[in-house]
């Protein structure tokens, strides 16, 4: 298995002969930022659009196939918001569980804002109910990842904070 790039750079290494461009596509940058911070953006602004679309209504082949959807777009969001490490080292336990907090309250906020009259909308703990599941699956999706990269030896199996703090 090939050493990952980023794993092998320490503090005495040359980044000077680092290359330029990351070698996996996600760190890639467009625009000065990385494609899975414009991908997580992308679908964001999608599923605010989608959750605020004034008097919407989705009929389905079963009841109620707006908790579906709920469930399945707060996973995504949340599995997506989560490899764009925003709060920490991508599979790092502090950024899958600020993630994770994230996620839960700005489905609060997104179901929240659905109360304003002008949107025709309905707010529902069902539908929140919906959002945390998804927001469940999308944290144990990573946290799935998390594992199966520390057995695999992509990532240390202690976090950096850890390892820190046993050095002291």
């Amino acid at each position: 298995m090939p050493a990952d790039p980023v794993l092998e750079l320490d503090s005495t290494a040359d980044l000077s002969a680092a290359p330029p461009v990351a070698a996996r596509w996600y760190e890639r940058r467009l625009l000065g930022a990385r494609v899975a911070v414009w991908i997580f953006l992308g679908f964001a602004v999608l599923l605010f659009t989608g959750t605020h679309w004034p008097q919407l209504r989705i009929q389905g082949p079963i009841p109620r196939p707006d908790l579906w959807i709920h469930f399945a777009a707060f996973a995504t969001w949340t599995f997506l918001c989560g490899c764009c490490a925003f709060f920490g080292p991508r599979w790092s336990r502090a950024n899958i569980g600020t993630t994770c907090l994230v996620a839960l309250l700005y489905a609060a906020l997104d179901e929240g804002l659905q109360l304003i009259p002008q949107l025709g909308r309905t707010a529902a703990f069902d539908d929140y109910g919906a959002n945390a599941i998804g927001v469940a699956i999308g944290c144990l999706a990573l946290y799935s990842i998390r594992t199966w990269k520390i057995r695999r030896g992509v990532i240390p199996r202690i976090e950096p904070a850890e390892a820190a703090a046993r050095t002291q």
